[in-house]
């Protein structure tokens, strides 16, 4: 736990100091969201390398607040006499428990959807690992 909220702090600092969140992952509306799903759904969606569609937009912040629930009902279910300001938070106990096990499901949900493209879209594993995506620059070569 610890190592994941020193490198969600780290991650978070650096996100919205860059101005990288708010670049990358907004605006994200719903009828792209839709529009975009059902696109997928249907393996019509082209995936370009270093640019996120609508429905990744949306993942990406809806895992980064299932990173922090993460922490933040792990905290209160491991230490809820020390933690109870966060435990009653929680509606007690019981829910935090419950909110840790639907958040960490999410969590692992995000990570199986990544294989899931590695399967049937393997140029999208280097940037995955790496955070980097070769851009194509005009003349249609790569940088």
């Amino acid at each position: 736990m610890w190592l994941l909220c020193a490198n969600g702090l780290v991650y978070l600092t650096y996100g919205f100091a860059s101005g990288r969140f708010r670049q990358r992952f907004l605006p994200v509306h719903l009828r792209d969201v839709v529009h975009d799903a059902v696109r997928a759904l249907k393996f019509q969606l082209p995936h370009e390398t270093g640019t996120y569609n609508a429905v990744q937009r949306l993942l990406y912040i809806v895992v980064l607040v299932l990173g922090v629930l993460l922490v933040a009902s792990g905290l209160s279910i491991w230490k809820p006499v020390q933690f109870s300001w966060l435990t009653t938070l929680f509606g007690g106990f019981d829910f935090a428990r419950r909110v840790h096990f639907v958040a960490m499901a999410g969590v692992v949900g995000f990570v199986v959807v990544h294989l899931a493209l590695v399967v049937l879209v393997p140029r999208t594993l280097p940037p995955m690992l790496t955070g980097r995506a070769k851009r194509p620059v005009r003349g249609g070569t790569h940088s």
